[in-house]
């Protein structure tokens, strides 16, 4: 039997303003409200959450579903975070674990993923479901790439041509989301180039490619040290060549041997209508990145950091960590950080989670480009992630991607702040993008991000992105402070986050009041939530502050003391403790 996630699904406060602009909070709307969503990925339960493509607009790729009227066209991406209503009616709805793929507002009349020429994308889409608003829906995304693997077997070198420059030629030229079929079309070329510096022993080149059960021409030529062709040959079988949906076909050959007859491997056969329960998900490859160091499940990342930070030649540590696998980082190494640091976990699969990385905090001093983290679930903080205690340094950004923070982070903050002098600690941007931090306390009168109010320690620029903050927010500021003294120009956007509080305190979320300069504030579909109405501040600013609002919700039946800029928030469909359960909280 198929198993299911069910997703809350968000209500945009903008499916009802588009029709109802001059109506006032008191009118009704003929909409209905979204209650059951189920999706599956391959015939597995499916988060939006995992498996997207995040250096890419990662915004969008939270957005994985797509609404087109009956005639196809275009009408709106969605969240999947919480429920949403549409107007009542029927509409064609389809989702996809890359969004940045599709190009709204394109009819799904006319809407194709073309073949990727550097072979590497992959993806899964729905077929468009006839959907009537307010009634449940299901689903079923399909991977619509899969594998092709050449590999050589040769174990005796041939020093006559230095790279390999693959030709595959395939009549699929796209794939077409609104008839859920691939696009045939003229004989469509794909060329890949490698070095072989081993004569072709060991040589193995990857594509990923349109599925489909048409045959593919496999042409091989061996070039030298000046690209010239040494040689030519084509890969034949005793079969055709086929890549099919979801599938890896390996063929095995003889680079050195034409004679060697070629053997094709069909790993996971799951072709046009045979997908089944019984898929086949192998383990997620782990792919470094180049200028990366891939730091093994049981191998010291410390020993990693330390080396890298002592070599002079290494002008930013960068290190990758495999998903689902613990590490844990020593105090010593991370008490001052000298050069620009990336840790990025890899991409979790399917059942896989983020590297879980123990640490106690982090400081640095200096001048370089970035301190980056990404695919991260961080362990075992004190109660503060960046604990900066009278250092030096000047920041170009510090960035959180797809972070997570200890469930139930006691008196939790991000950044902490003391400083000596004025402008001794700059950081120009400060990003989150993804994160989340969950049933968190926070601690009294130290907001998660606190600037030293007495000093001039400027951050100029902050970004906030589909982040959860989920806790018990006190009733002080709780999110961040600091600013007085800034002395530049700040900018500061919210988009897509939400903000949930357990206790119903009489919270404040931002006090920004630079004194010497100019801020701007933007906030964005953004949700609000608490468990008591009548209480919490959003902003605090002053005459020197200008705030842009738009698209912004709050749980129904929740009203804050003050929101500190208008239009205040809409109401959503769903009541905070609906919220908490949809988010599975």
């Amino acid at each position: 039997m198929k198993r299911y996630i069910n997703c809350g699904i968000a209500m945009l406060a903008i499916a009802a303003a588009s029709v109802t602009v001059s109506c006032s909070k008191e009118e009704a709307y003929d909409t209905a409200v979204m209650r059951d969503l189920q999706m599956t990925l391959d015939g597995e339960p499916w988060s939006p959450y995992y498996g997207t493509d995040n250096k890419v607009d990662p915004t969008n790729n939270n957005r994985p579903i797509f609404v087109y009227l009956t005639d196809g066209s275009y009408y709106r991406n969605m969240q999947s975070s919480y429920r949403f209503s549409l107007e009542s009616g029927e509409y064609l709805v389809l989702a996809t674990n890359q969004s940045t793929y599709l190009n709204p507002p394109t009819s799904l009349n006319d809407q194709i993923i073309e073949q990727d020429p550097e072979t590497r994308k992959t993806f899964a889409v729905s077929a468009p479901v006839v959907y009537s608003a307010g009634s449940p829906m299901t689903l079923e995304l399909k991977t619509r790439t899969g594998m092709l693997r050449l590999r050589s077997t040769d174990v005796k070198s041939d020093k006559s041509y230095s790279a390999i420059r693959t030709v595959i030629t395939t009549p699929v030229t796209a794939y077409h989301v609104g008839r859920a079929e691939v696009v045939l079309g003229e004989s469509y070329e794909l060329v890949r180039e490698k070095d072989t510096s081993s004569g072709g022993v060991g040589f193995t080149e990857d594509a990923m490619i349109l599925g489909s059960d048409q045959p593919l021409d496999i042409r091989l030529d061996y070039l030298d040290n000046a690209g010239a062709v040494v040689k030519t040959r084509t890969l034949e079988g005793v079969d055709p060549i086929k890549v099919l949906p979801n599938d890896t076909t390996v063929v095995e050959f003889m680079l050195n041997n034409p004679d060697e007859r070629v053997t094709i491997n069909y790993n996971i056969v799951l072709g046009p209508n045979r997908w089944t329960e019984s898929t086949l998900y192998p383990s997620t490859e782990v792919k470094v990145p180049e200028g990366y160091t891939y730091v093994a499940p049981g191998e010291s990342i410390d020993d990693v950091i330390k080396a890298q930070a002592a070599d002079p030649s290494v002008d930013e540590i960068r290190i990758f960590l495999k998903a689902s696998a613990s590490y844990k980082i020593g105090g010593t190494t991370t008490n001052t950080l000298t050069k620009s640091i990336s840790i990025l976990g890899q991409t979790p699969g399917y059942g896989q989670s983020e590297a879980v990385v123990t640490v106690n905090s982090f400081t640095f001093s200096g001048t370089f480009d970035r301190v980056h983290f990404e695919n991260i679930e961080f362990s075992g903080l004190s109660s503060r992630l960046f604990n900066i205690n009278r250092n030096t340094f000047t920041l170009q950004e510090v960035s959180l991607v797809n972070c997570r923070f200890p469930n139930r982070w006691n008196q939790g903050i991000i950044w902490y702040q003391i400083a000596a002098t004025d402008r001794s600690q700059i950081v120009h941007k400060f990003r989150m993008e993804r994160c989340t931090i969950t049933n968190f306390v926070a601690a009294d009168n130290t907001p998660l991000f606190n600037l030293p109010a007495a000093r001039v320690e400027p951050i100029y620029n902050w970004e906030f992105t589909d982040c959860l903050f989920h806790g018990n927010f006190g009733s002080s500021i709780f999110f961040m402070k600091g600013l007085d003294k800034t002395d530049g120009p700040v900018s500061m956007k919210f988009d897509g986050c939400k903000f949930l509080d357990t206790r119903g305190g009489n919270f404040t979320m931002c006090n920004v009041s630079p004194a010497n300069t100019t801020a701007t504030v933007t906030i964005t579909d953004c949700l609000v939530g608490s468990s008591k109405s009548g209480v919490g501040t959003w902003m605090v600013t002053n005459s020197n502050v200008t705030v842009n609002a738009s698209g912004n919700t709050r749980a129904k039946g929740y009203d804050m003391k003050a929101y500190g800029f208008t239009p205040e928030p809409d109401e959503v469909a769903m009541t905070f403790d609906e919220i908490i359960s949809s988010l599975n909280l």
